[in-house]
C-alpha cells in the first residue's frame, strides 16, 4: 500500500508541478484568456488518472485523491472551472466504475456548499483546506447512507483523511510555493534590471557631468584611483580609465602630482580639503575632497574637480568694477546714500564729510535722521514708501542741515534695487547740492515777477485812472454844493476797486516769505483774474469761467500760485493780440485739483511743446523763457504737474494738477 501511495503522491506532484512550472516559467507575461476552462479541464484529466490509481482497502471501499484536482479547481479558479473538473470526473465514473450514484451525490450537494463557502474565503489555500473539510463530512455521508447506515471504519475514515490531507497539502505547496518562487524571481529580475539600469545612468552621469568625479583608497602606501570620470578628462584628450591604473601620475606633469599627492594624503588623514589648482594651459581648477569614515577610520575618499576659469575671471572682473565704482563713489562731490527698507542707511560715501561735516560713519551710526527737519523727513518716509511699492525710480528735493548748522539744499534722485525674489532690498539716493542753483533760481524768479509787474503796471495804471477820474468829477460837484447820498455809494465802490487792485499788485510785486497754508484754489484764481482785469479789457478779452462747487482746499503758497496763473493767463492774453476768449475750468480728479487756462489763440507747433519750460527758450521777440521755467518750477515745489495741450491755428490748454490738502501732513 505504502507503494501505491508513494506512486500516487508522486504522479500527482508531478502533473501539478508542470502545470504550474509551464504557467509561471514559459507563459509568465500576458494573462492567460478563460484560464478558468483550461484549469478545469487540466484539473479533470488529473481526476481521471488518479481514479485509475486508486488503491482498495478492502471489498467496498478504496482510496485516492481524485477529489483533490476538484477542490484546487474551486479554491484557485472559481466554482465554474470546479464544475467542469467534476462533470469530466463523472463522465470518467460512469464510464470505468461502479461509484457514479455516490460520487453525483456528494457533487449535487457540495456544489451549493461550495458556492456558499468560497464567498466567505478570498485567499486561495484558505478555500481549499475549508473545502476538503466539506467534502470529508459529505464522502463519510454518503458512504453511510449508501451502506445502510452501517458505519464506515474509523481506520479508513483516519487514512482517507490523512491521504486527502496530504495530497491537498502536496497541492497547495507546490502551487504557492511555485508562485512565491517566480514572485522572488521576477522582482530579483526586476530590480537586476533597475540596478544596471541605474549604474548605466550613472556612467552616463558621470561622464557628462563638465568636471571630474573620482575616489581613491590607499594601499601599499599608494593612492589607487577606484573611480574616475567626467568631462573635463575627456576634453583633455585622456583615457579616463588611464587614472584607473597604479601609475597613473605619469599622467600628468611632476608639481602637479606632488600638489594633488598632498592633498589626498590630508583627504585620507580625516580632513576635508579644497583648494585652487593652476594648470599648466592656464585654466584654474577648484579641486575638494571628502573622506568617507568606517568605524572611525577613513576607508576611502570622494573628490571632485571643476574648471573655475570662467569664474576667476568674473570675479577679476567684479573685483576691477567694484574698485572703478568705489573710485567714483569716494571721489564724486554728490552725496550717495544705500538705504535699507527699513530706512536705516547701509553705505554713505565719503562726500559726507565735505558737504554736511559728518563722517560716513557718524551716520551710519543712527545721526542721519537728525540732519532732516521734522516735515521734511515725513516727506521723504512717504516718497520712499511709494518707491518700494511701485519699485520705480522717483526725484525729490529737500534740504538737510550742515554740521555748523547751516541748511544745504539737495536735489536726490532715488533708484530702488530688487534682489532675486522681485522684492526691494535696496535704495540708492544720490544726492546733488543745488543750494547756488536755488539762489539763482530765486533771482530768477524776482526777475521775472518784476518783468511781470512792469508788463502790467501800464494796465493797472489805466485801470486806476478811471475810478479817479470819476472822484475828480464828484469831488468838483462837492465842491459847487450839489451833495447827494447815491453819489457816496458810488465814490466809495470806486475807491474799494482802487484797494483791491493795489493790493493785489503789492502782493505780486512785494517780495514774499515763502510760507505754506490752506487756502482755496478758486479764491487765488479769482484774485489772478481780478489783476489781469485791466489788461483783459485793454486787448479785448472775453473771460468766461467753469468752476466746480465745494471744492477741497489745497496746501499752497498763495503769493507764488498768483504769480504762477498771472504768468500762464498773460501768455494767453498775449497769443490773441486782436482778442478772444479765455476759459478757465477747476475741477476735482482723485487725489488732486485740476485747473485749465484755455485760449483760442494762435496756438503753439507741436514739436517744441515738450521744450516749453527751457531757460531762455521763447517764442515771443522780446521773451526771455524764464517765464514758464519760474513756472515749473512752482509747481514742482507744490508736488503737482503742468501740462499743455495745443494745435497750430486751435488755440491753447494749460493743464496744472495741484495735490489736495492731506491733514496727516
Amino acid at each position: 500500500m505504502l507503494q501505491q501511495i508513494f506512486v500516487n503522491f508522486s504522479v500527482f506532484s508531478f502533473l501539478v508541478s508542470a502545470a504550474v512550472v509551464t504557467r509561471i516559467f514559459y507563459f509568465p507575461i500576458k494573462p492567460i484568456k478563460h484560464a478558468w476552462i483550461l484549469g478545469g479541464v487540466y484539473a479533470g484529466l488529473i481526476s481521471l488518472i488518479l481514479m485509475n490509481l486508486s488503491i482498495p482497502y478492502n471489498e467496498t471501499l478504496s482510496l485516492d485523491i481524485r477529489y483533490i484536482p476538484f477542490i484546487i479547481s474551486c479554491a484557485y479558479f472559481g466554482l465554474k472551472s470546479g464544475l467542469l473538473t467534476a462533470a469530466l470526473l463523472l463522465i470518467g465514473e460512469w464510464l470505468f466504475s461502479e461509484n457514479l450514484a455516490v460520487d453525483l451525490s456528494i457533487f449535487m450537494i457540495a456544489v451549493p456548499l461550495f458556492f456558499v463557502s468560497l464567498s466567505f474565503w478570498k485567499k486561495p489555500y484558505q478555500r481549499a483546506l475549508i473545502l476538503l473539510l466539506e467534502y470529508v463530512t459529505l464522502v463519510f455521508t454518503a458512504h453511510w447512507l449508501y451502506r445502510g447506515g452501517a458505519p464506515v471504519p474509523f481506520s479508513f475514515m483516519m487514512i482517507l483523511t490523512g491521504f486527502l490531507l496530504m495530497g491537498l497539502t502536496i497541492s497547495i505547496w507546490l502551487i504557492e510555493g511555485y508562485s512565491t518562487l517566480y514572485s522572488l524571481i521576477n522582482e530579483y529580475t526586476k530590480l537586476n534590471t533597475k540596478l544596471k539600469k541605474s549604474q548605466q545612468e550613472l556612467r552616463e552621469t558621470l561622464r557628462g557631468q563638465q568636471g571630474v568625479i573620482f575616489k581613491f583608497k590607499k594601499e601599499d602606501g599608494n593612492f589607487i584611483h577606484t573611480l574616475c570620470d567626467g568631462q573635463l578628462i575627456r576634453k583633455s584628450q585622456l583615457n579616463p580609465d588611464l587614472f584607473l591604473s597604479p601609475d597613473w601620475t605619469r599622467l600628468l606633469q611632476p608639481d602637479i602630482v606632488d600638489e594633488l599627492l598632498g592633498q589626498y594624503e590630508r583627504a585620507w588623514q580625516g580632513s576635508d580639503t579644497s583648494s585652487e589648482i593652476r594648470w599648466p594651459n592656464g585654466h584654474f581648477l577648484q579641486l575638494m575632497l571628502q573622506p568617507i569614515f568606517r568605524s572611525g577610520q577613513v576607508i576611502e575618499v570622494v573628490g571632485s574637480i571643476f574648471d573655475i576659469t570662467e569664474k576667476k575671471r568674473m570675479e577679476q572682473a567684479l573685483e576691477e568694477s567694484e574698485r572703478h565704482y568705489r573710485l567714483i563713489a569716494e571721489n564724486t562731490s554728490d552725496l550717495i546714500t544705500v538705504l535699507q527698507v527699513n530706512g536705516k542707511a547701509k553705505y554713505c560715501s565719503p562726500s559726507h564729510q565735505v558737504i554736511l561735516g559728518y563722517s560716513p560713519d557718524d551716520l551710519l551710526d543712527g545721526e542721519i535722521k537728525s540732519i532732516f527737519e521734522p516735515q521734511v523727513l515725513y516727506r521723504i518716509r512717504e516718497k520712499l514708501a511709494k518707491i518700494i511699492r511701485e519699485q520705480q525710480p522717483d526725484q525729490i528735493e529737500f534740504r538737510c542741515q550742515h554740521k555748523n548748522g547751516n541748511w544745504v539744499q539737495f536735489e536726490s534722485r532715488c533708484m530702488p534695487v530688487t534682489g532675486p525674489r522681485g522684492d526691494v532690498e535696496y535704495i540708492v539716493i544720490v544726492s546733488r547740492d543745488i543750494s547756488e542753483r536755488k539762489k539763482a533760481e530765486e533771482l530768477a524768479l524776482a526777475s521775472e515777477k518784476l518783468s511781470v509787474v512792469g508788463e502790467l503796471a501800464a494796465g493797472v495804471a489805466h485801470e486806476i485812472r478811471n475810478p479817479l477820474t470819476t472822484l475828480k468829477g464828484f469831488i468838483q460837484m462837492f465842491q459847487k454844493g450839489e451833495i447827494d447820498p447815491v453819489y457816496l455809494d458810488v465814490i466809495s465802490s470806486e475807491l474799494d476797486r482802487i484797494e483791491l487792485i493795489t493790493n493785489e499788485f503789492l502782493i505780486l510785486a512785494k517780495p514774499q516769505v515763502v510760507h505754506y497754508r490752506v487756502e482755496s484754489l478758486v479764491s487765488i484764481i479769482e484774485n489772478v483774474v481780478a489783476i489781469l482785469t485791466p489788461q483783459m479789457k485793454l486787448n479785448n478779452i472775453q473771460v468766461y469761467t467753469e468752476f466746480e462747487q465745494q471744492l477741497p482746499q489745497i496746501k499752497c503758497e498763495p503769493s507764488q500760485l498768483k504769480q504762477l496763473f498771472v504768468n500762464i493767463m498773460k501768455n494767453a492774453i498775449e497769443a490773441m493780440p486782436t482778442g478772444g476768449i479765455m476759459k478757465l475750468k477747476i475741477y476735482r480728479q482723485e487725489d488732486y485739483l485740476l485747473a485749465e487756462v484755455e485760449d483760442n489763440g494762435c496756438g503753439i507747433p507741436g514739436e517744441i511743446i515738450s521744450r516749453l519750460g527751457e531757460p531762455f527758450y521763447t517764442l515771443k521777440e522780446k521773451g526771455t523763457g524764464l517765464g514758464l521755467m519760474v513756472c515749473k518750477k512752482i509747481i514742482n515745489e507744490h508736488g503737482g504737474t503742468i501740462q499743455f495741450f495745443s494745435e497750430l491755428g486751435e488755440g491753447a490748454t494749460v493743464q496744472i494738477a495741484l495735490p489736495l490738502f492731506n491733514q496727516a501732513e
